[in-house]
This record gives structure tokens, C-alpha cells and sequence, in this order.
């Protein structure tokens, strides 16, 4: 089973997370969310695990988070960032290498 990170849960991140989550050989471990707001409790009701930019878990303390998107890297074989317009080149030089 590939264990599959999706980092940003938009406009196209809801929809990969999703598609994904229905395939019997991927496990979604974790949804990366970037800003604490109403999308953060939209995602725990859809049945995902949420994490947080390290730095930021403080402004996350209203919700159920599981963890630093940091720390859920280490439990996954495969990150697809689904941030807005540049933020993915920016991820992965902040976070992912």
C-alpha cells in the first residue's frame, strides 16, 4: 500500500484527497493545511487527518490537528502538494528536501 501525502486541501487538493481515498491501495496519511479556518474542521469532517506548518500549530489550537506536515513526511511515500499558484516550488525547498 503507497502511503500518500496531500499537502493543501483547495480547489484541487479536496479533489485529489479524495479520488485517491477511494483507491484500495493508497492510504491518505495526513492533509497539510496552511491557514487555520473553517476549511480545517471541513477536512476532519471528510474523514482526514490534518497537519500544520510546525511554526503555526498555535493558531491551530481550536482544532483537532494530528501533528506538523514536518513530521507526517516521515510516515509517507509520496507528498502531492496542491498549494496555490508557486507555493508547491516553495514547499519543497522549505519543507520537503
Amino acid at each position: 500500500m503507497k502511503r500518500v501525502f496531500v499537502n493543501g486541501y483547495g480547489s484541487i487538493g479536496n479533489r485529489i484527497a479524495k479520488f485517491i481515498n477511494d483507491d484500495p491501495d493508497i492510504d491518505v496519511t495526513g492533509i497539510g493545511k496552511h491557514s487555520s479556518n473553517e476549511k480545517v474542521q471541513d477536512i476532519i469532517d471528510d474523514g482526514f487527518f490534518v497537519y500544520v506548518p510546525e511554526d503555526k500549530i498555535d493558531s491551530f489550537k481550536n482544532y483537532n490537528i494530528s501533528g506538523s506536515i514536518e513530521s507526517a513526511l516521515d510516515d509517507c511515500d509520496l507528498v502531492i502538494d496542491a498549494s496555490p499558484g508557486g507555493h508547491g516550488f516553495i514547499n519543497k525547498k522549505n519543507i520537503y528536501e
